[in-house]
């Protein structure tokens, strides 16, 4: 009987998968977080709301910055030995991936504590301000225990199976020439300064428009004065930890997707698409905040 060995393509998606992998990173409450009115809530209610979102922002910050450490550590010891264990890629293409992964060991802790410290900020001035100091804290609390628990384990989790990948009866391991593997590890890196600056530089230039229309939005909304004069407060620092977070998210980005079409397309290809990327972005975030401030100006009758 003639067997036929066939090449197994690992299960390698587009650079969407990186993002949405450092999504993953930063902790999420399990209910969205909003003010259902504001009227009921007074000065001292807002106050409190203020000092609970400091301190809860503080809490799941530092909380997610250092569980992604050790996470992080953890899951960069157990990527080199699924790469190791991983049947299906070849030496090629398994020594390029180990090449970048020490990049993003040190970047998943950065955008985690960021990340942490945006989201406590919000959800604790809402939480602090509706039921009070001890309720946001306590939420904030366990925010980052879920981070901790369920969120950054289940990421190495998914490291894991990768490494317990096998080969079929007649499957060859796929891989890469060593010029590609070259091509990978240099386009990742590069794209990583590609990314962070372009991404980042994006950000930092709509802020002020962002600001701007959100502030726009708390003054036309029904809240009370308390609630309005104290979110006009909360976006200040929110504006100010968007634009690391761009920097730090669009150099995780430009590391996978760079690598990803280094590989694939080429080194020289590999940039022209994360610029490519970069401008997809500025066009997302130009057209949602024109349609935000579309819906501000329009006539509420109509």
């Amino acid at each position: 009987m003639n067997i036929q060995a066939t090449a197994v393509r690992p299960n390698i998606t587009r650079p969407q998968v990186q993002q949405q992998t450092i999504q993953q990173e930063a902790p999420q409450a399990q209910e969205s977080v909003t003010f259902s009115g504001g009227n009921g809530v007074g000065w001292g209610d807002a106050a409190v709301g203020l000092v609970t979102g400091v301190a809860t922002g503080a809490v799941t910050g530092v909380g997610a910055g250092l569980s992604a450490v050790k996470h992080s550590a953890l899951g960069t010891v157990e990527a080199y030995k699924a790469l190791w264990t991983n049947e299906t890629i070849g030496p090629v293409l398994k020594t390029a991936m180990g090449a970048l992964l020490p990049v993003a060991t040190v970047g998943v802790p950065i955008l985690s504590a960021l990340g942490g410290a945006a989201y406590g900020l919000y959800a604790g001035f809402v939480e602090g301000a509706t039921n009070g100091m001890a309720a946001g804290l306590s939420k904030g609390l366990k925010d980052v225990s879920k981070f901790e628990n369920e969120l950054a384990p289940s990421v190495r989790r998914g490291i894991q199976e990768f490494g317990e990948s096998k080969l079929g009866e007649g499957e060859q391991a796929f891989d890469i020439s060593p010029v590609r593997g070259l091509a990978a590890v240099g386009a990742g890196l590069g794209n990583t300064v590609v990314g962070g600056v372009g991404i980042g530089l994006s950000t930092a230039s709509q802020i002020p428009e962002a600001f701007i229309t959100a502030n726009r939005a708390i003054h036309q909304s029904d809240m009370g004065m308390p609630l309005k004069t104290v979110s006009h407060a909360v976006s200040l620092p929110l504006a100010v930890l968007a634009a690391p977070l761009g920097v730090v998210g669009g150099a995780l980005f430009g590391l996978g997707a760079g690598a990803y079409h280094g590989y694939n397309d080429g080194f020289v290809e590999s940039f022209q698409k994360n610029v490519e990327y970069v401008g997809e972005y500025h066009k997302m975030v130009d057209d949602g905040l024109a349609k935000m401030a579309e819906e501000l100006v329009k006539d509420p009758r109509t």
